[in-house]
């Protein structure tokens, strides 16, 4: 049971770099020895294969006889018995996910991510530029999953939009002055880079957010106001057709309880 688990671990916490960084100081500790950056895929497609890989998981979990495990086994036996079990059939729910929405969405997020990324040593640093430059194919896939959104009927209204585009404006308006620079450079003067070698990677990384991070932002501004306009819903999830399904799952799968909306709103009100 422990090596099933351990073999999770394994696998979740190499979905992408930032996931990788954020939750190992030394990767090598657990058995990963080379890591290509990359920020995931972001698609339909893959959103079909988690599913199918979950239930595997959930099988082979149920193989296992729980009254012989230990306490503590138990508990993560029931942990991931109620984490696997959560998934929605995606072949209905995949295009009703959103990465995109005002402060919260990724758009606002990553910036802050990358800028908090951990450098524990050079090896960090050069993943952490090569990721930047993965940045403009990543957003792409984010771009042609929000047409397939909109050729769903299920894109975000107007008002978000135009919250998210003004939030993408605001991070790319001075490009040269943008804080990406000025605090990658802060960061790798605690490293022993000779100057020649400091000088290079701050250029490195200056060409990274100029040319894959700015055009990343560009393009999906760019594809927001060309979907624009084809929102046809101004209420909110629940005004979708499966949006209060949807709504369900998300509730639990963010919180972990299997209360009620109204349930939880009553909690709320008390």
């Amino acid at each position: 049971f422990d090596v099933f688990t351990d073999g999770i671990f394994t696998e979740e916490v190499q979905a992408d770099s930032i996931t990788l960084n954020y939750t190992l100081a030394n990767p090598e500790n657990y058995g990963i020895s080379s890591f290509t950056p990359t920020y995931g895929t972001y698609s339909v497609e893959e959103m079909k294969k988690d599913y199918a890989r979950n239930q595997e998981l959930l099988a082979q979990l149920h193989s296992f006889q729980y009254d012989l495990l230990d306490e503590d086994q138990q508990v993560t036996y029931d942990i991931l018995d109620d984490l696997l079990s959560t998934d929605l059939d995606l072949d209905t729910y995949a295009l009703y996910d959103e990465v995109l929405s005002a402060t919260t969405g990724l758009q606002a997020q990553l910036p802050v991510l990358l800028a908090e990324f951990n450098f524990y040593d050079k090896q960090d640093v050069r993943d952490y530029i090569d990721l930047l430059k993965t940045t403009d194919s990543y957003f792409e896939q984010i771009c042609e999953f929000q047409r397939q959104k909109s050729e769903a009927g299920l894109f975000m209204s107007d008002t978000t939009a135009d919250d998210v585009i003004d939030q993408c404006e605001q991070f790319i308006k001075d490009p040269e002055s943008n804080y990406l620079l000025s605090i990658f450079n802060d960061k790798i003067e605690s490293f022993d880079f000779t100057k020649e070698e400091q000088s290079s990677l701050i250029a490195e990384n200056k060409a990274a957010v100029l040319e894959h991070v700015i055009p990343a932002y560009e393009n999906l501004i760019a594809t927001l106001k060309e979907l624009k306009g084809t929102g046809k819903n101004d209420g909110g999830l629940c005004n979708f057709e499966h949006g209060k399904t949807y709504y369900e799952y998300l509730l639990k799968q963010s919180t972990g309880s299997s209360r009620t909306p109204d349930e939880v709103k009553k909690l709320l009100e008390n």
